[in-house]
């Protein structure tokens, strides 16, 4: 029997173990092959021999797929001229699209959402068509991006919310170069500005006076860097304040009424206190103030060189109350302050009568002063303990250095002091005792000569003046300065 494989397997060794990892077959084993004799043939191999009869015979095996890597390789190898020539035309089309319009696009959205908080502002050095400028506003860029924005003009105006068109300026700043690296300040600093409109001055000044808070809107354009590329954006920002709240807190600290007035009319001294919640700060110059009773005008008050800054500012007012007018209607001044007499205070109030800085007035502040009235309540004993304190020439008072030479209050003339007011009648009511007074205005009391009939005089007038009404102050005038 040849050699050749067994029932279709690979080769095998009479004897030994099968070669190629397959199970091994011996002589003797009758269950899988023929026993083949004590004899091999010759030149073949013997019985028992270690050499190996081996299957040269070769398997097809089935052809291997491609991959999609494969093809995709394989494909733009063949198509490679038309994809460089279409990533040619897209990006001539493409880089102009990215620079000219989607990076702009970019910078204008990063300066929209950009926060513009107000650090300080300043209005200082006003005249009637210009004021002096300086104002610090952070800028906070998303995205830490750094760069530079140029030079550019930033216009105030008051926004409508019912018309977004409206745009009138009232003033026009210029910001400088401001370097930013995810935050800048934008600073100006000392600038002359020109009004260039006095009615949203006017709008813009009475809404932060009167307000507890109030907007600040500006708008500008301005060319901003960011590494080697620039970029035109606009600047449309609104920023909420902290207003004067109508000058709540005003209050007067120390009031003493000046027998006889000084020189120029004034016969009232105080001290005022002026509270500015706000981080503006007003430059004034010297404000004039109408006193007030209720509505009633009592006279005015001159506060000098006031120039408001955030938090409380203290001052030195100067009064020339209207006496034939306080005198004239004390009743009904009386009956409006019943109740804050019950408390022991006196409530005035105040108006803006005008504002003058360096001999020039200010119309601008006028109109928004004019329509302001503020309120204060004046102690009653404070009031006369430091009227009492300066005529009896005292110097407890922290007013007292201010009236020199008054005298005391034995010297004092009270006839002389309230002479402008000997002709002031006082409204009569009904049932009324008539006055004992002369045409002349004199009084027609008994002779001064005796002690009983002065006496007498004096008070029959000042029962006739506070219980009927009196018609006329000459008695009661008289009788003060005969008692004085």
């Amino acid at each position: 029997m040849k050699d050749d494989y067994v029932g279709g397997q690979s080769a095998r060794t009479v004897g030994d173990d099968y070669v190629g990892g397959q199970s091994t077959k011996t002589a003797g084993d009758a269950s899988h092959e023929p026993y083949l004799g004590s004899n091999y043939e010759k030149g073949k191999g013997a019985l028992g021999s270690d050499q190996h009869i081996e299957d040269t015979e070769e398997y097809d095996e089935p052809p291997k797929k491609r991959g999609a890597w494969a093809k995709t390789k394989r494909h733009c190898l063949r198509w490679w001229c038309c994809y460089a020539i279409a990533i040619f035309i897209a990006l001539a089309a493409g880089l102009p699209i990215f620079f000219l319009v989607i990076l702009p696009a970019v910078a204008q959205r990063v300066v929209d959402d950009a926060d513009l908080p107000i650090y300080s502002a300043n209005i200082l050095t006003p005249t009637l068509w210009s004021f002096v400028v300086s104002i610090s506003a952070g800028l906070n860029v998303p995205l830490g991006l750094k760069g530079t924005v140029h030079p550019f003009d930033l216009a105030l105006y008051v926004k409508d919310p019912t018309d977004k068109d409206k745009f009138n300026p009232y003033v026009t700043l210029p910001v400088p170069e401001t370097k930013i690296a995810g935050s800048g300040t934008l600073s100006v600093k000392d600038q002359t500005v020109t009004i260039q409109n006095k009615t949203e001055l006017v709008s813009f000044l009475s809404v932060a006076v009167e307000s507890e808070d109030f907007e600040l809107s500006a708008r500008g354009e301005a060319d901003i860097s960011l590494g080697k590329l620039k970029y035109h954006v606009k600047l449309d920002k609104t920023v909420k304040l902290k207003g004067l709240n109508r000058l709540q807190g005003f209050s007067i600290n120390e009031a003493a009424a000046v027998l006889p007035p000084l020189a120029d009319g004034t016969n009232l001294l105080g001290d005022v206190t002026i509270p500015n919640p706000s981080l503006v700060t007003f430059d004034m110059g010297n404000v004039t103030l109408n006193m007030l009773s209720g509505d009633l005008w009592i006279g005015t008050a001159d506060i000098q060189n006031v120039s408001l800054n955030p938090g409380n500012n203290s001052f030195k007012l100067r009064g020339k109350l209207d006496l034939p007018t306080l005198l004239k209607n004390l009743p009904a001044i009386l009956t409006t302050q019943m109740g804050n007499i019950g408390r022991g205070v006196i409530s005035l109030n105040a108006s803006g009568n005008k504002t003058v800085f360096n001999g020039e007035g200010i119309d601008w502040y006028d109109a928004v002063l004019n329509k302001l009235v503020i309120s204060a309540e004046v102690p009653i004993l404070k009031v006369l303990t430091d009227t009492v304190s300066q005529l009896i020439g005292g110097t407890d008072s922290p007013l007292s250095g201010l009236l020199p030479g008054l005298g005391n209050l034995g010297n004092l003339n009270f006839t002389e002091v309230m002479a402008p007011l000997t002709n002031i009648t006082l409204p009569s009511t009904a049932g009324s005792t008539p006055s004992r007074t002369s045409a002349a205005g004199g009084a027609t009391s008994r002779p001064a000569s005796s002690p009983s009939a002065t006496s007498e005089g004096v008070t029959s007038s000042r029962t006739t003046a506070a219980g009927s009404g009196a018609t006329d102050l000459a008695a009661i005038l008289a009788g003060l300065g005969s008692s004085g």
